[in-house]
This record gives C-alpha cells, sequence and structure tokens, in this order.
C-alpha cells in the first residue's frame, strides 16, 4: 500500500483549509455584530427603563397633588355643611 500524496490530495486539503478559514472569519464577523446589537439592545432598554421610572415619579407626585387636592375640597365641603347647619337663614 503507497502513502502517496497527490496534487487531488493537495487540492482537497488546501480547500477544506480555506473554507474552514472563511467559515470560522465569517463566524467571528457574526459573533461581534450580534454583541454589537446585543449592546445596543441593552443601551436602549436601560434608556426606556430610565424613562419609565421617571414617568412613574412624575405620576406619583401627580397623584399625591390630587389627594392633597380632594381632601382640600373634602374640608372645604364638611366646612360649608357644617356653617350650613348651623346657621339656617343661609339657606
Amino acid at each position: 500500500m503507497r502513502w502517496d500524496i497527490s496534487l487531488g490530495n493537495l487540492l482537497t486539503i488546501a480547500t477544506v483549509v480555506v473554507g474552514l478559514s472563511a467559515g470560522w472569519t465569517q463566524l467571528k464577523a457574526d459573533q461581534a455584530t450580534i454583541q454589537r446589537d446585543q449592546q445596543r439592545v441593552e443601551a436602549a432598554l436601560t434608556a426606556r427603563l430610565a424613562a419609565l421610572e421617571q414617568e412613574r415619579v412624575q405620576n406619583v407626585q401627580s397623584l399625591t397633588e390630587m389627594r392633597a387636592d380632594i381632601r382640600y375640597m373634602r374640608q372645604a365641603l364638611e366646612r360649608l355643611e357644617t356653617q350650613l347647619r348651623s346657621d339656617p337663614n343661609k339657606r
């Protein structure tokens, strides 16, 4: 049995090596693209979460102000009711 290396064997080996190299390079490029995309998405999500938190804080402040206004109006109505009960001529 002879173990000679022919030109066909060399071409096949070269083709496989070039193909593997090209595939490896493309895989690395795809990984880098995916990593950049992931970082961009994470940055966008972080910014959106910060905006949502700010909006939530503003909503809580508005709700607190509304509660204070309602409390003030209830107290004013109670005072008016008390005045009307004490002085029936003002009706």
